[in-house]
């Protein structure tokens, strides 16, 4: 209800200066589709791990869970490297780099498939999403390549 003393407490405790964390502020501008693409299908994972994968296949999940870090790992180095000339030899291998992870990505995916731990459907919606992931790191590696400013 209205009265209820927890809503009310957590009030209490809520931080009025929410400016603190505007875009401006954030050192990653998240001008990587890909970053908030793999952020969003690693959140939906653990979720769906967490809730409805049995214990059995826990090997199988953390692998794909790890798999995930990793390439999130390298989406954020990318992210953080200066967009200038001396960097760009950097940043066209850690593309590269997160193409590899992909596919570790997908083996582990493949694994989880085979051990029964998810259904055709389930597997088909991350393969989708991530070959979307895949051909957004390509593109950046064109443009990078063309000299395009990614």
């Amino acid at each position: 209800g209205v009265a209820d003393p927890l809503r009310m407490l957590k009030s209490e405790f809520e931080f009025a200066g929410d400016e603190e964390d505007s875009e401006e502020d954030n050192p990653r501008k998240n001008s990587f589709d890909a970053e908030r693409r793999v952020k969003n299908l690693a959140i939906e994972w653990n979720l769906f791990a967490a809730y409805t994968l049995p214990v059995q296949c826990m090997q199988a999940v953390m692998g794909v869970t790890c798999a995930f870090g990793k390439l999130l790992s390298r989406i954020f180095n990318f992210v953080d490297t200066e967009e200038v000339d001396e960097t760009l030899p950097l940043r066209i291998s850690l593309l590269k780099r997160m193409l590899a992870d992909l596919n570790e990505l997908f083996e582990s995916l493949n694994i989880c498939h085979s051990a029964g731990a998810m259904n055709d459907c389930e597997m088909q919606k991350y393969q989708t999403a991530l070959n979307l992931v895949r051909e957004y790191i390509v593109d950046q590696i064109h443009n990078l390549r063309n000299g395009a400013n990614c």
